[in-house]
């Protein structure tokens, strides 16, 4: 039902330059405009960043800070995971089990008999084993596992049914995740430190006239407007912006 959400009011409906490698075509690319972002309108793959992506950013590019070993533990922190080890063999080591953002087993636990037998068979040739056939997730690995490899485990070589951010039928947006929790249902009031402000477009950010970090200034104010028309709202931080621009 996710396919109802797009090409709505609640979806940023973007299309991409003409891509070259797609015959020029341009391809349909939409983005949430509701809160909790993309979270809230996309098909809710889990899919956990790759490690090397991640060291690739501090040693390639001079993130200090961002290597794997910085951010696991705020992956594992979120993390939810209630994916049964009869579904898959779950890598428990690379999971986290009590965070807020609940991970389950696409297709509720019923894969279908198309989809056993192409884990099936891709166990059978190998696929994950890699060139040297020793990375873990061999054929072995595979039988009788309806749901094939866990891609978030160690490595993300091979195939498997897909993690969902989905709990007991419930989308888990990170509006439903991270902020609703802190709503007092009995006002239907946020908590003091937060403010919530929709149809608000965020149009500009002003950097501090004094102080930099790295060398790079600091932003020290965000403008919004809820049109073109509208007088520009300006909040100003007294510690720190962090700007989410989604994925």
């Amino acid at each position: 039902m996710w396919g109802t959400t797009l090409k709505t009011e609640i979806a940023w409906n973007d299309e991409t330059e003409r891509q070259p490698e797609t015959k020029n075509r341009q391809h349909y690319w939409p983005r949430g405009r509701v809160l909790g972002g993309s979270s809230s309108i996309n098909a809710s793959i889990y899919v956990r960043g790759n490690l090397e992506d991640y060291n690739e950013w501090v040693t390639i590019h001079g993130c200090a800070g961002w290597g794997w070993n910085n951010v696991r533990k705020y992956i594992d922190k979120s993390e939810g995971c209630s994916i049964a080890d009869r579904e898959i063999i779950v890598d428990k080591a690379y999971h986290g089990y009590s965070g807020p953002l609940k991970i389950s087993a696409s297709t509720a636990g019923k894969p279908l008999p198309h989809t056993r037998v192409f884990i099936e068979a891709c166990g059978r040739i190998g696929v994950g084993e890699g060139p040297e056939k020793n990375i873990s997730g061999s054929r072995a690995a595979y039988a009788g596992l309806p749901f094939g490899r866990d891609y978030n485990g160690e490595n993300q070589f091979g195939v498997g049914i897909t993690h969902a951010t989905g709990f007991r039928g419930v989308r888990q947006s990170t509006f439903r995740t991270f902020i609703l929790p802190l709503v007092d249902r009995s006002s239907r009031s946020y908590r003091k430190n937060l403010t919530v402000l929709v149809n608000h477009q965020v149009v500009r950010l002003l950097a501090a006239e004094e102080g930099s970090v790295d060398g790079l200034k600091r932003i020290s104010a965000v403008v919004m407007q809820k049109s073109r028309e509208s007088a520009p709202l300006v909040v100003r931080a007294n510690r720190e912006v962090l700007l989410c621009a989604g994925a």
